[in-house]
């Protein structure tokens, strides 16, 4: 017997072995991750937020929180971050996907509140949902008057709480895609109005009024 011929038939016995130990494997062990708070397992999971068009002043926009390929866990803690001066995070609400009987905001711990963008997810063992776009949050938005024009982003991260399934075991995502806003700007009314228009200053609205018969009522904005 060759050499040659004893190096091929180790290295097949090899590959095999090999083949075998990596399908007993936890599907997310295949990952990056020690499955620590430090070191957590990296899952296939995907959270993604949605994206809309608002006005200036607008209330009650609505952006949907999506996860794809999401593990079995038993809580997790999530945060948003966006700009606070132009959007305000007016609440958080559950999503049609997400079971009944785990969901919290505001409560635990105290700084967990809704205007600054945490919300905790926790259920006395592991819970599963759909595989493509499981609906778990729906976040309600409002849109300040002054807001500039822009496109405002709102980013989602695991907040300190982390995510864990029953086993203890610490997980993380490979992506946490942001959602965005995009606002139109409210144009400019000018100094008061009248009758619902917009003058730039009192003596144009004045002008206005007498051209309606001399009566009206100005209001300064």
């Amino acid at each position: 017997m060759s050499t040659k011929n004893i190096t091929t038939k180790g290295l097949s016995t090899m590959l095999a072995l090999i083949l075998i130990f990596s399908l007993a494997l936890p599907a997310f062990a295949e990952g990056l991750g020690s499955g620590t708070k430090a070191d957590p397992f990296v899952t296939d999971a995907v959270f993604s937020i949605g994206s809309t068009i608002a006005n200036a002043g607008d209330e009650g926009i609505t952006l949907t929180v999506l996860v794809e390929e999401c593990p079995a866990f038993a809580a997790i803690g999530l945060e948003f971050a966006y700009n606070t001066a132009a959007l305000t995070l007016t609440d958080i609400k559950q999503g049609k996907d997400l079971p009944y009987g785990g969901f919290t905001v505001g409560t635990y711990p105290p700084e967990n509140t809704v205007l600054n963008g945490i919300v905790i997810i926790d259920y006395n063992g592991d819970i599963t949902l759909p595989k493509e776009n499981a609906e778990i949050l729906t976040l309600e938005f409002s849109i300040d008057p002054d807001a500039a024009g822009d496109e405002y982003e709102i980013q989602i991260g695991l907040s300190d709480a982390a995510w864990v399934n029953y086993a203890t075991q610490y997980l993380t995502a490979t992506a946490f895609n942001s959602g965005t806003i995009t606002v139109t700007e409210s144009p400019d009314r000018g100094v008061c109005t009248y009758d619902g228009e917009g003058y730039l200053t009192i003596n144009e609205a004045i002008d206005a009024i007498m051209g309606d018969n001399g009566t009206g009522t100005i209001t300064m904005t």
